[in-house]
């Protein structure tokens, strides 16, 4: 069972309340409380302690530092309960969505000005993440973690949205971090803290800034009617924070995608539980299982900008006859050529929020070559894709679709694809159907099946198909990266803050920045040598000691090289599709 979330500025206030002796005990083992004994009764969990102390946390959710207690002399000024509330993941209730996800995009037109209550908080939280990146996460302590989530939480109470959505993620990457949590990945650390960053900058220049940056407290829904909606595929939910469910995407006439959702904390089993589910919509009861493969004809609704439907009473929709992919309208996505989809989706992953529902997706029609370590690869119009799962959680077992399939070289396929963000000619396959009679799927999944959420048998494939191990396809290794050495010195920093550039790698840098120079790269040079140059300056003060070096000027340096690394990778990426 998932361990119950905990509001950021709640943490904030249990912090404050402890003795500082007591913070450098828990900063020097942070992972303390996952050596007691956590057990839950219902929605209430306790927490045996190496003592005699019980920690109690009641809720699903902790919005008050009352719902954390311990039964010692100590508390509520305790090691024991501040040590259980760092093991739990941060989260915000219910009506607070906007902060727990992306906010919508793009606001209305027309530039803002922030008041100086804003720009003060702002610019608080902007000089905290700052210290961050130069003390680096692995020895960020306590004491600025807690200055973090009340950083956070003034920005969510002065209506800087987006900010305190971007700060939550770097919060939950500094938790996991110092707690040593697989789940924590240099990359992901990286871009969150470089959104933090460019929010908050963004926040703070002087005059009127665009409504984007400041995002939105609620998600906005408009209404939607006289819509008739085709279901398209699911996908299962997986997140490093805690949540899990399922998304089923559905699709209008005019080729406009919409999503019904069932996420919430979990993990890996509740996939397949909300699969087969029941949801409601309207008037219509069906599983997500049924609901991707049937029609729905929407008389009174609502949609949000990324596509969500409102549910709720005021929903008036009926069942409507399915819709298979090669029939009109859904045969409309395939048809699309080859080249305008790959250009919409990589120009999606630039800005995602900007863009339309659904605009990381392809829909394509290709024949299987063969595989290519955990790769099913796909020939997609004279292009090879490696189809790579969305999930690598072995409970989903996704590998297992993609291995059989990977056994039929030959087999034609219509496929949905979400290119991937970091690997050229790489996609995640979501979902996958025949595109002839080779492929022979059971009547109930109608023409499509979900690796992870259906199980693909051999007898559903080609009976000329051998048996044994898929084909193993054998290519030349890839090419070096020429964004490499910045990418391995940029992702360092938020790990292991100016440490992981000292001045005895001056040497090593040069020959970095040289390479990126006879790339063709050499503004991307000039921002890698300046961020070792900001890393290392350690300036004598009037004693003649060595100062520590401004923080917020390392910020500016590897926000400019973390832009330009994204800029370039994108370009490769373009370039690398084709």
């Amino acid at each position: 069972m998932a361990r119950p979330t905990i509001d950021p500025s709640v943490l904030a206030s249990l912090t404050a309340a402890v003795p500082g002796r007591l913070l450098r005990t828990l900063d020097a083992t942070p992972d303390l409380a996952e050596a007691w004994t956590w057990t839950s009764e219902g929605d209430t969990w306790s927490v045996a302690t190496d003592g005699e102390a019980v920690v109690r946390v009641a809720g699903a959710h902790v919005a008050a530092p009352s719902q954390v207690t311990c039964g010692c002399l100590l508390a509520p000024r305790c090691l024991h309960a501040l040590a259980v509330a760092t093991r739990l993941p941060l989260g915000v209730a219910a009506h607070d969505e906007a902060v727990e996800s992306a906010p919508d995009a793009p606001l209305e037109a027309g530039a803002v000005a922030l008041d100086a209550a804003q720009v003060a908080a702002a610019a608080h939280l902007g000089s905290i993440a700052a210290e961050i990146l130069a003390a680096g996460a692995t020895s960020v302590g306590a004491v600025r973690q807690a200055e973090l989530l009340r950083a956070l939480h003034a920005c969510r109470a002065s209506g800087l949205h987006r900010a305190a959505t971007a700060a939550v993620a770097v919060a939950r990457g500094v938790q996991g971090a110092r707690g040593r949590r697989p789940t924590v990945r240099a990359d992901d650390l990286a871009a969150s803290t470089h959104a933090l960053l460019r929010v908050t900058a963004a926040l703070t220049a002087p005059g009127p800034i665009s409504p984007t940056f400041i995002g939105r407290a609620r998600r906005a829904f408009a209404p939607l009617a006289g819509r008739r909606l085709y279901g398209l595929f699911c996908e299962p939910v997986l997140t490093a924070s805690g949540h899990a469910g399922v998304v089923t995407w559905l699709a209008d006439a005019s080729g406009n995608l919409f999503r019904l959702s069932d996420v919430m904390q979990g993990g890996a089993a509740r996939v397949a539980a909300a699969y087969a589910g029941e949801t409601q919509f309207g008037e219509v009861r069906l599983t997500h299982r049924a609901l991707c493969r049937a029609g729905l004809l929407l008389q009174r609704g609502s949609c949000s900008a990324d596509g969500r439907l409102g549910g709720g009473a005021s929903v008036e929709a009926v069942a409507n006859g399915a819709c298979a992919w090669d029939a009109p309208p859904l045969a409309a996505l395939w048809a699309e050529p080859l080249t305008a989809q790959l250009r919409r989706a990589l120009d999606a992953e630039t800005d995602l929020e900007a863009a339309a529902p659904g605009a990381d997706l392809v829909f394509l029609r290709g024949h299987v070559l063969g595989a290519e370590a955990d790769a099913l690869v796909l020939d997609i119009g004279g292009l090879t894709v490696h189809c790579t799962v969305s999930h690598p959680d072995p409970t989903l077992d996704q590998r297992g679709a993609l291995r059989r399939l990977a056994s039929a070289p030959g087999l034609s396929l219509r496929v949905i694809l979400r290119p991937d963000r970091a690997r050229t000619r790489t996609a995640a396959l979501l979902a996958f159907g025949p595109a002839d009679d080779g492929l022979r799927l059971p009547e109930r999944w109608g023409d499509r099946a979900h690796p992870g959420l259906e199980s693909l048998q051999g007898a559903m494939l080609p009976a000329a198909t051998p048996s044994g191990p898929p084909l193993s396809l054998r290519r030349a290794p890839p090419a070096a990266d020429p964004l490499d050495p910045l990418r391995r010195r940029l992702y360092r920093v938020p790990l292991g803050g100016r440490a992981t550039i000292p001045a005895e790698a001056a040497d090593e840098i040069a020959r970095d920045v040289a390479r990126l120079e006879r790339d063709h790269f050499p503004a991307i040079g000039a921002a890698l040598r300046a961020v070792a140059v900001t890393a290392a300056a350690a300036p004598r003060g009037p004693w003649g000691t060595r100062e520590v070096p401004d923080a917020a000027t390392l910020a500016r340096a590897w926000t400019l090289a973390m832009t330009a690394l994204e800029a370039a990778a994108a370009t490769l990426r373009r370039d690398g599709w084709g």
